[in-house]
């Protein structure tokens, strides 16, 4: 049986938001919350609504509470003072972002990327700020404009890595692979410790060229030794691409080292102890992941599976039941467990 991890190539955007939601219901509320004190029982907003009215044009104190609101669900609060803050200081870019960012999160797209095409015009040189546009439009899935934003960082700054890095994205989400590898290539070369641009090369090349592949991983870990993210992905490749599976298993033993609650890796190292026929030590790995995450509904199955495997049918159809109450649509644990509770009639 074949139980390696089965990933999708090349996760694109993972980093990236995909709430593209109208602003039906968005209206301007300008006039934010300077005569207004908020009830609070967190002390850093007691303080803030304190100070903004003893200093009611400071737009620094709108953008903490704001700031403050929001890590407590605050959302439509959070907006007005981020709204203020832009209101009282509009050369200021970062409350630009921050807005923007309030209104993504908030399914009101098309005020998100308003914001951010206004603090694009305002600040028509500012690099961070076309990128964050660049990116916005990607979410929204318009890449003509991504581009022509792109452009205008180019003629800024013709070597930036960041930008070369969006425009390997934008390239890649289009399926332009062979544009967006070249791209990746060009930001790590003007940024040799760019760690998302070798894991996305890593990605493109490792059905082509998998030594290659493993190369990028290794830079990628080069740059930083602890980036659980790079080592996943480098036992993965080792794993499902180059079949070496005890190197594999080597890379989430360090992994584990260096976080040891991670449920991806012990449920992958689990899986690849099923491959290599040793069920004890997949058992233990799949108890480990449940431990380090009780909903992880696919580690709760796949012991169940080791179980079967082991002639435990009583244990799987522990399992199976737990996964299945868990995920009532859980097809194949549904199958496995009337599987097994027929067995265990007989």
């Amino acid at each position: 049986m074949n139980f390696k991890i089965q990933l999708f190539a090349f996760a694109l955007l993972s980093f990236f938001l995909t709430a593209c939601g109208g602003d039906s219901n968005a209206n301007n509320t300008g006039n934010a919350q300077e005569e207004t004190t908020l009830p609070s029982l967190n002390p850093e907003i007691d303080k803030l609504n304190v100070a903004i009215k003893e200093n009611p044009k400071d737009a620094a104190l709108y953008a903490q509470r704001g700031q403050a609101l929001w890590d407590v669900q605050g959302y439509d609060e959070a907006i007005l003072d981020m709204e203020k803050a832009v209101e009282l200081s509009a050369d200021t870019p970062e409350y630009y972002h921050t807005l923007a960012n309030f209104y993504m999160d908030y399914f009101r797209s098309r005020r998100a990327l308003k914001t951010m095409e206004t603090a694009g015009l305002k600040f028509p040189e500012r690099i961070p700020t076309l990128l964050k546009l660049s990116e916005f439009y990607l979410i929204l899935k318009d890449y003509g404009a991504a581009n022509r934003t792109l452009d205008r960082i180019q003629k800024v700054s013709p070597l930036n890595a960041e930008m070369f890095y969006m425009r390997g994205t934008v390239a890649a989400e289009q399926g332009n692979l062979a544009e967006a590898e070249s791209a990746f290539r060009f930001a790590t070369e003007n940024d040799p410790d760019m760690i998302e641009a070798y894991l996305k090369l890593g990605d493109l090349t490792a059905l082509k060229d998998p030594k290659t592949a493993l190369q990028y991983y290794n830079n990628a870990i080069r740059i930083n030794p602890e980036n659980t993210n790079a080592l996943t992905m480098k036992a993965w490749h080792l794993s499902n691409i180059m079949n070496k599976l005890e190197e594999a298993q080597d890379v989430y033993r360090d992994l584990l080292k260096i976080d040891a609650k991670n449920k991806t890796a012990y449920h992958n190292s689990g899986l690849l102890y099923l491959d290599m026929d040793s069920l004890d030590r997949a058992f233990v790995r799949f108890t480990e992941a449940i431990k380090a995450s009780p909903t992880a509904v696919e580690s709760i199955y796949y012991r169940g599976v080791t179980s079967e495997l082991k002639g435990d049918v009583s244990a799987a159809k522990d399992d199976y039941e737990r996964a299945t109450k868990m995920n009532p649509g859980f097809v194949v644990g549904k199958e496995a467990l009337a599987r097994v509770s027929a067995q265990v009639q007989q």
